[in-house]
């Protein structure tokens, strides 16, 4: 795999609150507009399509699906300042520690956010 992998945001906890804050947000645009996949299927059908998509994963994933996602050729691997009931909740579901996208114009949004 390619690109950066298990990045946080630096800084403290304001700031990691205020990222994890715009990083919802940003990814409840994106899956209200189609373009953000949920789930470690739905992410591993995107990875094994499409070398530009960008996964992120929450936390507290599981390591054994860490491994899995090891021989995933993608752009980048971000780890969000999040926690995977928190992402859930944001995206209608107990627990999601898996999402994924590759539109350019959210991949970007995750960079300014420091991702």
């Amino acid at each position: 795999m390619s690109g950066d992998r298990d990045i946080a945001p630096a800084g403290g906890n304001d700031d990691r609150e205020e990222t994890a804050v715009a990083a919802l947000r940003l990814l409840g645009l994106a899956r209200r507009s189609g373009r953000l996949e949920v789930g470690f299927s739905a992410v591993e059908r995107l990875a094994l399509r499409h070398s530009d998509a960008v996964v992120m994963v929450t936390l507290d994933m599981g390591a054994s699906q860490r491994r899995r996602l090891e021989n995933w050729q993608v752009k980048k691997v971000v780890t969000l300042p999040l926690t995977s009931e928190r992402l859930g909740s944001a995206m209608g579901r107990e627990k999601v520690a898996i999402t994924g996208l590759r539109d350019a114009g959210f991949i970007k949004g995750l960079e300014k956010l420091g991702l």
